[in-house]
Protein backbone atom coordinates (compact mmCIF):
# COMPACT_ATOMS: atom_id res chain seq x y z
CA UNK A 1 0.00 0.00 0.00
CA UNK A 2 1.16 3.53 -0.70
CA UNK A 3 2.37 5.69 2.16
CA UNK A 4 0.31 8.81 1.58
CA UNK A 5 1.53 12.36 2.11
CA UNK A 6 -1.57 13.35 4.13
CA UNK A 7 -1.80 11.88 7.63
CA UNK A 8 -4.97 10.97 9.46
CA UNK A 9 -6.09 13.95 11.53
CA UNK A 10 -8.54 14.88 14.24
CA UNK A 11 -11.96 16.18 13.26
CA UNK A 12 -12.07 19.97 13.36
CA UNK A 13 -8.31 20.37 13.60
CA UNK A 14 -6.27 22.82 11.59
CA UNK A 15 -4.40 19.91 10.04
CA UNK A 16 -7.75 18.41 9.05
CA UNK A 17 -8.73 21.61 7.27
CA UNK A 18 -5.43 21.63 5.38
CA UNK A 19 -6.05 18.01 4.44
CA UNK A 20 -9.46 18.87 3.03
CA UNK A 21 -7.94 21.78 1.11
CA UNK A 22 -5.43 19.43 -0.51
CA UNK A 23 -8.04 16.82 -1.45
CA UNK A 24 -10.40 19.36 -3.02
CA UNK A 25 -7.54 21.12 -4.82
CA UNK A 26 -6.64 17.75 -6.30
CA UNK A 27 -10.21 17.27 -7.53
CA UNK A 28 -10.35 20.69 -9.21
CA UNK A 29 -9.14 19.15 -12.48
CA UNK A 30 -11.36 17.54 -15.10
CA UNK A 31 -9.07 14.67 -16.12
CA UNK A 32 -8.18 13.90 -12.51
CA UNK A 33 -11.88 13.66 -11.63
CA UNK A 34 -12.49 11.45 -14.66
CA UNK A 35 -9.73 9.08 -13.58
CA UNK A 36 -11.01 8.86 -10.02
CA UNK A 37 -14.58 8.33 -11.22
CA UNK A 38 -13.42 5.39 -13.35
CA UNK A 39 -11.44 3.90 -10.46
CA UNK A 40 -14.41 4.19 -8.12
CA UNK A 41 -16.58 2.41 -10.67
CA UNK A 42 -14.00 -0.34 -11.12
CA UNK A 43 -13.96 -1.23 -7.39
CA UNK A 44 -10.58 -2.87 -7.92
CA UNK A 45 -7.06 -2.26 -9.19
CA UNK A 46 -6.95 -1.02 -12.78
CA UNK A 47 -3.81 -0.98 -14.99
CA UNK A 48 -2.90 2.53 -16.11
CA UNK A 49 -3.23 1.71 -19.83
CA UNK A 50 -6.77 0.40 -19.33
CA UNK A 51 -7.64 3.41 -17.18
CA UNK A 52 -6.29 5.72 -19.88
CA UNK A 53 -8.53 4.06 -22.48
CA UNK A 54 -11.59 4.56 -20.26
CA UNK A 55 -10.73 8.17 -19.45
CA UNK A 56 -10.08 8.98 -23.11
CA UNK A 57 -13.42 7.40 -24.06
CA UNK A 58 -15.20 9.49 -21.41
CA UNK A 59 -13.56 12.61 -22.77
CA UNK A 60 -14.79 11.89 -26.28
CA UNK A 61 -18.31 11.06 -25.14
CA UNK A 62 -17.93 7.37 -25.84
CA UNK A 63 -16.74 7.83 -29.40
CA UNK A 64 -13.80 5.90 -30.86
CA UNK A 65 -10.45 6.91 -29.33
CA UNK A 66 -7.40 7.15 -31.56
CA UNK A 67 -4.05 5.79 -30.40
CA UNK A 68 -2.49 9.24 -30.14
CA UNK A 69 -5.15 10.50 -27.75
CA UNK A 70 -4.91 7.30 -25.68
CA UNK A 71 -1.12 7.61 -25.40
CA UNK A 72 -1.36 11.27 -24.38
CA UNK A 73 -3.90 10.45 -21.67
CA UNK A 74 -1.79 7.53 -20.41
CA UNK A 75 1.31 9.72 -20.12
CA UNK A 76 -0.65 12.47 -18.40
CA UNK A 77 -2.17 10.05 -15.92
CA UNK A 78 1.06 8.20 -15.21
CA UNK A 79 3.26 11.25 -14.67
CA UNK A 80 0.87 13.93 -13.38
CA UNK A 81 -2.61 13.01 -12.22
CA UNK A 82 -2.26 9.60 -10.61
CA UNK A 83 0.77 10.61 -8.48
CA UNK A 84 -1.20 13.66 -7.35
CA UNK A 85 -4.25 11.58 -6.39
CA UNK A 86 -1.98 9.09 -4.64
CA UNK A 87 -0.26 11.85 -2.64
CA UNK A 88 -3.55 13.06 -1.14
CA UNK A 89 -4.75 9.55 -0.35
CA UNK A 90 -7.53 9.22 -2.90
CA UNK A 91 -5.91 6.26 -4.65
CA UNK A 92 -3.26 3.64 -4.01
CA UNK A 93 -0.82 3.60 -6.94
CA UNK A 94 1.50 0.71 -7.69
CA UNK A 95 3.38 -0.79 -10.62
CA UNK A 96 0.32 -2.98 -11.28
CA UNK A 97 -2.14 -0.08 -11.50
CA UNK A 98 -4.33 2.12 -9.32
CA UNK A 99 -7.22 1.54 -6.94
CA UNK A 100 -9.54 4.03 -5.25
CA UNK A 101 -9.30 4.25 -1.45
CA UNK A 102 -12.00 4.51 1.21
CA UNK A 103 -11.21 8.21 1.38
CA UNK A 104 -12.11 8.56 -2.30
CA UNK A 105 -15.44 6.82 -1.70
CA UNK A 106 -16.40 9.59 0.70
CA UNK A 107 -16.00 12.12 -2.10
CA UNK A 108 -17.89 10.09 -4.71
CA UNK A 109 -21.08 12.10 -4.19
CA UNK A 110 -19.15 15.35 -4.75
CA UNK A 111 -17.76 14.01 -8.03
CA UNK A 112 -21.27 13.26 -9.25
CA UNK A 113 -22.55 16.67 -8.22
CA UNK A 114 -19.58 18.47 -9.78
CA UNK A 115 -20.32 16.79 -13.11
CA UNK A 116 -23.63 18.66 -13.23
CA UNK A 117 -22.18 22.12 -12.57
CA UNK A 118 -21.48 24.49 -15.45
CA UNK A 119 -17.83 25.00 -14.37
CA UNK A 120 -16.88 22.14 -12.01
CA UNK A 121 -13.20 23.13 -11.86
CA UNK A 122 -14.14 26.59 -10.56
CA UNK A 123 -16.74 25.21 -8.14
CA UNK A 124 -14.41 22.71 -6.49
CA UNK A 125 -11.50 25.16 -6.49
CA UNK A 126 -13.71 27.68 -4.68
CA UNK A 127 -14.40 25.07 -1.96
CA UNK A 128 -10.73 24.09 -1.68
CA UNK A 129 -9.96 26.69 0.98
CA UNK A 130 -10.93 26.38 4.64
CA UNK A 131 -11.70 30.12 4.89
CA UNK A 132 -14.17 29.98 2.00
CA UNK A 133 -15.87 26.90 3.46
CA UNK A 134 -16.16 28.82 6.75
CA UNK A 135 -17.77 31.73 4.89
CA UNK A 136 -20.49 29.48 3.48
CA UNK A 137 -21.07 27.94 6.89
CA UNK A 138 -21.43 31.32 8.61
CA UNK A 139 -23.68 32.79 5.93
CA UNK A 140 -25.94 29.73 6.07
CA UNK A 141 -26.17 29.94 9.86
CA UNK A 142 -27.16 33.62 9.61
CA UNK A 143 -30.32 33.02 7.57
CA UNK A 144 -28.45 33.34 4.29
CA UNK A 145 -27.35 36.98 4.50
CA UNK A 146 -24.55 38.92 6.24
CA UNK A 147 -22.63 42.14 5.93
CA UNK A 148 -18.87 42.07 5.47
CA UNK A 149 -18.06 43.46 8.93
CA UNK A 150 -20.09 40.81 10.74
CA UNK A 151 -18.63 38.03 8.61
CA UNK A 152 -15.07 39.29 9.11
CA UNK A 153 -15.62 39.42 12.86
CA UNK A 154 -16.68 35.76 12.91
CA UNK A 155 -13.86 34.61 10.64
CA UNK A 156 -11.27 36.53 12.70
CA UNK A 157 -12.59 35.10 15.97
CA UNK A 158 -12.38 31.48 14.86
CA UNK A 159 -9.07 31.76 12.99
CA UNK A 160 -7.20 34.09 15.33
CA UNK A 161 -6.37 36.69 12.68
CA UNK A 162 -6.84 40.45 12.78
CA UNK A 163 -10.42 41.46 11.90
CA UNK A 164 -9.37 44.17 9.43
CA UNK A 165 -7.00 41.76 7.71
CA UNK A 166 -9.79 39.18 7.52
CA UNK A 167 -12.15 41.78 6.01
CA UNK A 168 -9.62 42.72 3.33
CA UNK A 169 -8.97 39.09 2.43
CA UNK A 170 -12.69 38.36 2.27
CA UNK A 171 -13.43 41.45 0.15
CA UNK A 172 -10.61 41.03 -2.37
CA UNK A 173 -10.23 37.26 -2.55
CA UNK A 174 -12.68 34.83 -0.97
CA UNK A 175 -16.06 36.50 -1.54
CA UNK A 176 -15.41 37.33 -5.22
CA UNK A 177 -14.23 33.76 -5.83
CA UNK A 178 -17.32 32.26 -4.20
CA UNK A 179 -19.47 34.73 -6.15
CA UNK A 180 -17.81 33.79 -9.45
CA UNK A 181 -18.37 30.10 -8.72
CA UNK A 182 -22.07 30.74 -7.99
CA UNK A 183 -22.10 29.82 -4.29
CA UNK A 184 -23.24 33.24 -3.08
CA UNK A 185 -23.81 36.81 -4.26
CA UNK A 186 -21.44 39.51 -3.01
CA UNK A 187 -22.20 43.21 -3.48
CA UNK A 188 -18.76 44.78 -3.24
CA UNK A 189 -20.20 48.30 -3.03
CA UNK A 190 -22.66 47.62 -0.20
CA UNK A 191 -20.44 44.94 1.39
CA UNK A 192 -23.43 42.58 1.54
CA UNK A 193 -23.27 38.81 1.22
CA UNK A 194 -26.34 36.81 0.19
CA UNK A 195 -26.31 33.04 0.45
CA UNK A 196 -28.04 30.49 -1.74
CA UNK A 197 -31.39 30.96 -0.01
CA UNK A 198 -31.41 34.68 -0.85
CA UNK A 199 -30.93 34.53 -4.64
CA UNK A 200 -31.60 32.08 -7.49
CA UNK A 201 -28.92 29.39 -7.68
CA UNK A 202 -28.44 26.29 -9.77
CA UNK A 203 -29.95 23.27 -8.01
CA UNK A 204 -26.75 21.26 -8.42
CA UNK A 205 -24.70 23.98 -6.75
CA UNK A 206 -27.16 23.96 -3.88
CA UNK A 207 -26.74 20.20 -3.56
CA UNK A 208 -22.96 20.61 -3.58
CA UNK A 209 -23.20 23.15 -0.76
CA UNK A 210 -25.46 20.79 1.19
CA UNK A 211 -23.02 17.92 0.66
CA UNK A 212 -20.15 20.10 1.86
CA UNK A 213 -21.96 20.76 5.12
CA UNK A 214 -22.49 17.09 5.93
CA UNK A 215 -20.08 14.75 7.71
CA UNK A 216 -17.84 13.32 4.99
CA UNK A 217 -15.57 11.58 7.48
CA UNK A 218 -17.70 8.43 7.70
CA UNK A 219 -17.00 5.17 5.99
CA UNK A 220 -18.58 4.51 2.60
CA UNK A 221 -21.36 2.52 4.29
CA UNK A 222 -22.19 5.49 6.54
CA UNK A 223 -20.79 3.93 9.72
CA UNK A 224 -18.35 5.85 11.92
CA UNK A 225 -15.81 3.01 11.76
CA UNK A 226 -12.48 3.57 10.06
CA UNK A 227 -12.72 7.35 10.04
CA UNK A 228 -10.16 9.12 7.92
CA UNK A 229 -11.22 12.41 9.53
CA UNK A 230 -11.50 14.78 6.61
CA UNK A 231 -13.65 17.57 8.04
CA UNK A 232 -15.35 20.16 5.87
Amino acid sequence: MTEHTLPETQIGSEDGDRETDAVLQSLADRRRRAALTQLLAARGSTPVDILATRVAAAETGGKAVDDGHRRDVALDLRHVHLPHLDAVGLIDLSDDGAIATERAARFERALGLAAGVADPDAAIDALADRRRRAVLRHVASNDGAMDLDALATRIAAESGVDRDAAALELHHCHLPKLDDAGFLAYDADDHRVDGVDAFPVDATLRDLIDWMGRDTTRSADGSPDGLRNIPL
